[in-house]
């Protein structure tokens, strides 16, 4: 026995001896597949052999320190190799699996009496006791003659190098990392399989698409698997939110892009299209000059002088290239603004189109608005028209901001006002065929109360907030303005008919409104807005319901003042040519003393510039300019310098109501204590009032009182006065509450 081996131990002559080489081939590096060392080569051993090899090649020995496969460091060594099909298999080297067969027969691995003997040291070991430390210390090895020709065979699963296209050395460093590496190994193989069944050319695998695998840490062995698995499910669900945002974002971009892109071509386009048309006007224009001065000069200078003067207008920019037509349109601008607003006016004051009568108020429309109904308009007075057809709202609205920062808002203002039913509630007669309407006013002043201690105006614009004159001011916070100024609206738009509403402003040449930051999405900028620029007017679309109009009583003194209209070029929001009414340069507080005038106290503007007066006295100037005078006289007494306050209705008359005597005040009733149209009846009983022969009918002992009381009225959520329900059987219309009431008498 050699001295190298001290056991006395007797390993076995591992040479192999080949006696023919008939049929065999050299080969120096081979493999075994790591799924056939696992779970298909312990399939052919015995019980013993199997148990050491599944033992050995378990994911939890081959990374135990001591295991003999490990390289001196954390990890072990394995191979990717890809066959013919470029499918990827995770490999043993045949070194490797050589060495686990010597490691096994040299340490009796899959001998039984070796077997025991390992699991009953680990007990012990396992255990810790006195008494098993004792006994661990006693046990003796069993002979290590047994099963020293154990060996156990290498399977015919050798698979030599020449059979890879390509061979890779990979290091894993867990049993963590190796399960992740297996995961995309078998999305790899499905990938090979699928070109290798379509035909396809032969997948190409990224040969560092294992790093961001490799560098995963390992968790920790005493985290919940089940928390873990949560966390990766959450971070691939984030993961996926992450890439959709960023396609999202990426299509959005595109499709701002493509829109862009779009408006632009549009654009240029309606350039070229304005640029032709300003060329053809052009050529139209010089040799109509041309021709006429032909006509009647027929001298060379005299069309010299032509073109020189069609020059001079084609040069310059203020010129507006539109046909004759429209040239003599444009002195008819103003008066058809003027008249736009007069009409809603005056068809809102009779009910709407369900309730003028053309023949009946056929002298009135003269009066008020003559020039503007036409025979055709005439006419469809006869039809049946909608309820809220022509019932138009007039809200005139003011808002002061901060001189600092415009987009502050310190105080709201408005004026309205409107037609309400003024029903009838006595027997028909000649006079209450259909329903009156009676002039209905809502105004009143907000303070947005989140400013009132630390923003102020008074250097650029007087600061008038505490100076409302038609009522208490109401503080508002903030984040309720827009809320509670479109409730606001919606309740005089319902008591209104739900009609159109003209929101009424004053707003001179070279000042724009917008009220989008007080929750109304209006600007007085947008000529759509106009109630004389649309295809069908307001008053008349049946659509109109509930639209909003723009109406500027500085462009309504302007038609006063005979100021020019002006010229809006095509743009991408509206591509074609408008021609609109111009505006006065006035503000509010020099026309309204124009009006008014400067003397009466009681109707002179002040404290213009609080937007609940400027709300007021816009209004005012509104009904005094449509419901005074015509424009034509207006325009006349205007020029002559004498705009009397006697031309207008007691309803444009702007009298603050802080300047009444209040002494002379004897009584002040809250409501009427009768119905409208009954003030002046003497209450008797009714059985006074019945003839003798007639009283009979109330001395039925079925009779109830309460049947025949009537009078009793009360006001629905629209703001309505309607009747109290005659009895607990009462149903039916106006109509059958009046012959339920003549019943009795006609008996």
């Amino acid at each position: 026995m050699d001295d190298n081996n001290p056991g006395g131990k007797v390993f076995p002559d591992t040479t192999m001896r080949v006696e023919s080489k008939e049929g065999l081939s050299l080969v120096k590096d081979a493999y075994m597949r790591q799924m056939d060392v696992m779970y298909q080569w312990p399939n052919s051993l015995n019980p013993w052999q199997a148990g050491a090899i599944k033992s050995i090649f378990s994911n939890t020995a081959l990374y135990d320190p001591g295991h003999p496969l490990h390289p001196g460091k954390e990890g072990i060594t394995l191979y990717l190799g890809y066959d013919k099909t470029n499918r990827p298999r995770l490999l043993f080297s045949l070194k490797q699996v050589e060495y686990i067969q010597y490691y096994i027969n040299a340490m009796r691995l899959s001998t039984p009496s070796w077997v025991e003997y390992y699991q009953r040291r680990a007990e012990l070991i396992a255990d810790g006791s006195q008494e098993s430390l004792a006994e661990l210390e006693e046990m003796g090895e069993p002979n290590y003659e047994d099963g020293k020709d154990d060996w156990v065979p290498i399977p015919d699963m050798v698979l030599p190098a020449e059979l890879f296209i390509k061979i890779e050395e990979i290091y894993v460093q867990s049993h963590f990392h190796l399960g992740k590496i297996n995961k995309q190994l078998e999305k790899d193989s499905k990938i090979a399989e699928r070109h290798e069944r379509n035909g396809m050319a032969l997948p190409v695998f990224d040969s560092k698409r294992f790093d961001d695998i490799l560098s995963l840490p390992i968790p920790d062995p005493n985290a919940n698997p089940e928390q873990e698995k949560e966390k990766e499910k959450n971070r691939q669900i984030q993961d996926e939110k992450d890439q959709e945002k960023m396609a999202m974002k990426v299509r959005a971009q595109k499709e701002q892009e493509e829109k862009r892109r779009q408006e632009d071509a549009d654009w240029r386009e309606q350039e070229e299209r304005v640029r032709k048309h300003r060329e053809e006007m052009e050529r139209e224009a010089i040799e109509r000059e041309r021709r006429v001065e032909r006509e009647e000069n027929g001298t060379g200078e005299t069309l010299d002088k032509a073109a020189e003067f069609v020059d001079s207008e084609i040069n310059d920019s203020s010129v507006n290239f539109v046909d004759e037509d429209e040239r003599q349109d444009r002195e008819k601008i103003s008066a058809r603004y003027h008249n736009a607003c007069q009409r809603a006016l005056i068809i809102a004051m009779y009910g709407g189109w369900k309730y003028f009568d053309s023949e009946e108020n056929g002298p009135q429309q003269e009066e008020d608005v003559e020039g503007v109904m036409e025979e055709e308009e005439k006419k469809v007075n006869k039809l049946e028209k909608p309820s809220h057809l022509g019932r138009t709202v007039f809200v005139a609205l003011s808002v002061t901001r901060w001189e600092k920062d415009p987009k502050v808002v310190l105080e709201v203002g408005w004026s309205a006002i409107y037609w309400q039913e003024d029903k009838w509630y006595g027997p028909p007669d000649a006079l209450h065929t259909k329903p009156e309407f009676e002039e209905m006013r809502d105004y009143g002043h907000i303070i947005v109360q989140d400013h009132i201690l630390d923003k102020y105006n008074g250097e650029t614009r007087p600061d008038y907030r505490d100076k409302y004159c038609y009522g208490d001011s109401i503080p508002v916070p903030k984040n309720e303005l827009k809320q509670t100024l479109k409730a606001k609206l919606q309740d005089i738009w319902k008591k209104g008919g739900k009609g159109p509403i003209f929101i009424v402003t004053h707003t001179p040449k070279g000042e724009e409104h917008d009220f989008c930051d007080v929750g109304l999405d209006i600007t007085t900028a947008d000529p759509d807005l106009h109630p004389d620029t649309q295809e069908i007017l307001p008053d008349e679309d049946p659509n109109a319901s509930n639209a909003v109009y723009m109406v500027n009583t500085a462009t309504l003194f302007g038609a006063i003042e005979g100021v020019e209209s002006s010229y809006l070029p095509p743009s991408p929001s509206n591509p074609h040519p408008l021609v609109i009414a111009g505006r006065s340069e006035k503000s509010l507080q020099h026309a309204a003393l124009i009006v008014f005038g400067n003397s009466d106290e009681r109707r002179k503007p002040t404290f213009v510039g609080n937007a609940g007066n400027d709300a007021f006295y816009t209004l005012q100037l509104l009904l005094a300019i449509l419901f005074g005078s015509t424009l034509d006289e207006l325009k006349a007494a205007y020029e002559e310098d004498n705009i009397n306050p006697d031309f207008f209705k007691a309803s444009a008359d702007p009298t603050r109501p802080d300047k009444i005597e209040e002494d002379k005040v004897e009584l002040v009733r809250a409501a009427p204590s009768r119905p409208p149209g009954l003030e002046g009846y003497i209450e008797v009983d009714r059985e006074d009032m019945l003839p003798d022969d007639e009283r009979i009918i109330y001395d039925d002992p079925d009779w109830v009182e309460e049947e025949d009381v009537i009078g009793v009225h009360y006001e629905d959520d629209e703001g309505n006065l309607l009747p109290l329900p005659h009895g607990p059987d009462h149903v039916g219309s106006d109509e059958e509450e009046r012959t339920n009431v003549l019943d009795a008498v006609e008996v």
